[in-house]
């Protein structure tokens, strides 16, 4: 019996992980990149500069106005799907809502 319940532990554990990565806004930077992530009622999540190799990882609690400046050197990545954060934008600025 007390086996049966330690093997259970990982998993009961692992559960809220998995929930937490499928709400996840993940940014990769290639590039030295400048970001600026708030949420929608406009608090502060991260600002500043990105440098390249780093990585951001957001969880997604609630929609997100995100600014990306040389966004040419940015993969994205939102509850587990790449997307392209140039669409639909022009220049190299993108302003996006995520939801």
């Amino acid at each position: 019996p007390a086996a049966a319940s330690s093997a259970t532990a990982p998993e009961l554990a692992a559960a809220p992980n998995t929930a937490a990565e499928n709400n996840q806004l993940v940014l990769k930077l290639r590039q030295d990149s400048w970001l600026d992530i708030r949420g929608a009622d406009n608090s502060l999540v991260f600002s500043g500069l990105g440098k390249a190799g780093e990585t951001k990882t957001i969880d997604m609690q609630q929609a997100l106005n995100l600014k990306v400046g040389n966004a040419v050197g940015v993969n994205a990545t939102l509850r587990g799907k790449s997307f392209d954060l140039r669409a639909g934008q022009r220049g190299n600025v993108v302003r996006l809502t995520l939801e």
